[in-house]
């Protein structure tokens, strides 16, 4: 309760974001308890009645009835309010006061509506925006905090997910599963219920419950939303969303081969790896998963790549762009920071412009409003439209080296002369998706091919192509007449008897000294051994077993690899 010298004070400094002054009883005892509701949900603070707003003390009159009606209404807030109603006396005159703690249990609501004291004044919350911000200033509605009742997390644990979680935030693997994530305070202290948060981050399938979790991945032909030449889908814990789709992120962008006199080429990606990194961590930890109609894109396109998740900026980041950060979903942002993906907090903008800027790369672009994007320009490929010819060329010893797998080449009468030529490493390498390889880095000696032209010579040895030592990618391009003349239409050509000697590029080779020592490796943990895509592993892996050189025992979940053979 209030002493006479207290209430002098207060009025003596007039209305603010603590006092409220009322001539009288409001006719409408409801509009009193609208005060007192935003109050709470404010700093606390007192209603004095009896007070006007020059701060003069006129006094004020209550009966029981009144009395007995302010306190019903007052008793209507929700959750129940503490409070205190009582009357001062101030020089013979009579006031009263409405005293209001400040609320432990933030957010109070009257009558179905949500009422905050801002300044002099209390403000009805009316829009989503408004309550939502609210909500999260008093730490209620993130989505990732609340509970999933009837889930057994224990139960639907991804192991291998987890394992890996708890080796990059460097977590001994002598503490138990249930301890560790009770240390992570992954269960609602409350109910004992798993958080939304942790369901998505280490559940096998939280898709099952949550259906907008996961990321969708196109690429786009051209520079519009009109053909897609790739459509995927990745579900599954968050950590397991964001390896899978940053890996076919990455397989669907050029590296540029960095020739270096004074050590071995360089494969640089065209755009900086680490700020898609972190443009993906912040997608998946800053989306609104309450839209449930809405999920992660990544959109690539000829000329750009686009990052967009639901949901823009919270208000409380907008003013201060690029240098205050703020999470929808800061369970799923520290476990995210727990395993070193995240760099300082607050500076992900800067870096990624930075990490443009030193590649020559304009800054990326920022898209605020309603769906969040960053949109990363491309390099522009010097072979664009570039269309390879060398008519008329006869080729002696023709050591093919492609990036090109699966390229289409017609030779429609083509002269084939001098069968018997002896080729050596013929044999193509691939980035390109969906090319069947044959012959993938396998080394042919002496190739007897049978030919009604044996012993014919070649000439032209040594010709000089324009394009020679170009790095080219140029993924789907079809070459055709590629510089031979033939009149051999139709002639079938055979290997049989040749000696063929398999010459193991240095991922395969690494891969068989890791799985001689310990076959159980899962191919995401190879990925993470050897710095390489998934689809590269997978590639390879594919390689040595279509090879003899190992085979898989068991399930893919549960099995291991077997080394037959390392040379």
């Amino acid at each position: 309760m209030l002493s006479v010298e207290q209430f002098l004070q207060l009025v003596g400094k007039g209305e603010d974001s603590q006092v409220e002054f009322k001539v009288s009883l409001p006719s409408k005892v409801r509009e009193l308890a609208e005060e007192v509701c935003g109050l709470a949900n404010a700093e606390g603070g007192f209603v004095f009645i009896g007070v006007d707003d020059d701060n003069q003390i006129v006094g004020a009159s209550i009966d029981n009835a009144k009395r007995s009606a302010v306190i019903d209404s007052l008793g209507e807030i929700t959750p129940q309010l503490p409070f205190e109603f009582y009357p001062l006396a101030v020089g013979g005159i009579e006031v009263w006061v409405v005293e209001v703690p400040r609320g432990n249990n933030l957010p109070y609501i009257y009558s179905g509506s949500v009422f905050v004291r801002q300044g002099a004044t209390c403000r009805k919350l009316r829009s989503r925006d408004e309550m939502m911000n609210f909500f999260r200033e008093c730490n209620s509605l993130h989505f990732d905090s609340a509970p999933v009742s009837n889930f057994d997390l224990m139960a639907e644990l991804d192991k291998e997910n987890f394992c890996v979680f708890c080796r990059k935030a460097r977590i001994s693997d002598d503490v138990e599963p249930l301890q560790v994530l009770r240390n992570l305070n992954v269960f609602d202290t409350r109910s004992g219920c798993p958080k939304a948060g942790a369901v998505m981050f280490f559940a096998e399938h939280p898709e099952h419950r949550f259906p907008q979790s996961w990321v969708h991945c196109v690429r786009f032909k051209g520079k519009e939303n009109v053909m897609i030449l790739d459509d995927k889908r990745y579900f599954g814990p968050i950590y397991q969303q964001y390896v899978q789709s940053l890996n076919w992120l990455i397989d669907k962008l050029e590296l540029r081969i960095v020739v270096d006199d004074a050590g071995p080429h360089k494969e640089i990606l065209e755009l900086p790896e680490d700020a898609l990194r972190e443009a993906l961590v912040n997608a998946l930890s800053h989306r609104d998963y309450y839209e449930a109609g809405a999920v992660v894109v990544i959109s690539v396109y000829d000329d750009r790549v686009v990052i967009s998740n639901p949901g823009g900026l919270l208000s409380e980041v907008a003013d201060d762009f690029g240098h205050r950060s703020l999470s929808r979903n800061p369970f799923v942002f520290d476990m995210f920071t727990r395993m070193h993906l995240v760099e300082q907090v607050g500076s992900g903008i800067p870096r990624m412009c930075r990490l443009m800027n030193d590649m020559g790369l304009p800054d990326p672009v920022f898209n605020t409003k309603g769906m969040f994007s960053i949109t990363f320009s491309r390099m522009e490929s010097e072979n664009d439209g570039v269309e390879l010819k060398n008519e008329g060329v006869e080729i002696e010893n023709v050591g093919i080296k492609s990036e090109n797998d699966g390229v289409e080449l017609e030779n429609d009468g083509v002269e084939l002369k001098n069968e018997g030529v002896e080729i050596e490493n013929v044999g193509m390498k691939s980035e390109n998706e969906g090319v069947e390889l044959k012959n993938d880095g396998v080394e042919i000696e002496n190739v007897g091919i049978k030919s009604e032209n044996d012993g014919v010579e070649l000439e032209n040895d040594g010709v000089e192509s324009e394009n020679d030592g170009v790095g080219m990618k140029n993924d789907g391009v079809e070459i055709e007449n590629v510089g031979i003349k033939s009149e051999n239409e139709g002639v079938e050509m055979k290997n049989d008897g040749v000696e063929i000697k398999i010459k193991l590029n240095k991922t395969q080779s690494n891969l068989l000294e890791i799985l001689s020592r310990n076959g159980v490796f899962s191919a995401k943990d190879l990925t993470e051994m050897l710095s390489v895509s998934l689809s590269t592993v997978e590639r390879n892996l594919s390689f040595l077993q279509k090879n003899g050189f190992i085979k898989r025992e068991g399930s893919d979940r549960y099995g291991k690899w077997i080394v037959l053979k390392k040379k």
